[in-house]
């Protein structure tokens, strides 16, 4: 696909056996692909940032796509406050989805997302997901 496209950067998910990939992906293709470890607290980061994206409507999808649409909605934030020693009350952001759904569609958009995060939105490019 990167010999069709020319990607500006690819950011394979290498949670468990995706490591295997994204070191074949590094070896082959340099310094354009960036693995992510799927952590709770990168997971976190990077769903917040999608939201911020389409919050923004610097991203947008088609409605048409229920698949993904679907799993949006069911994607749950939690704080969870826990008392300190310290005045300030430290909160922790937890996120995850309904049991009974998937989030692969919206954690692959969240990882392509993850590029407008660490540049500058591209002024001349439009990006439309979806059918």
């Amino acid at each position: 696909m990167h010999s069709k496209f020319n990607f500006d950067k690819i950011y394979p998910d290498v949670t468990g056996l995706g490591e295997g990939v994204g070191d074949m992906l590094v070896e082959e293709l340099g310094n354009i692909v960036e693995p992510i470890k799927f952590t709770q607290e990168s997971k976190t980061e990077m769903f917040e940032n999608l939201r911020l994206l389409m919050q923004e409507k610097k991203l947008v999808y088609s409605d048409l796509d229920r698949k993904l649409t679907k799993q949006l909605l069911s994607i749950k934030f939690e704080f969870t406050g826990q008392k300190s020693s310290r005045i300030e009350n430290v909160q922790k952001k937890r996120i995850f989805h309904d049991s009974r759904e998937h989030d692969d569609l919206v954690c692959a958009l969240a990882l392509a997302a993850l590029f407008f995060s660490r540049k500058e939105m591209p002024v001349a490019r439009e990006y439309f997901l979806g059918k």
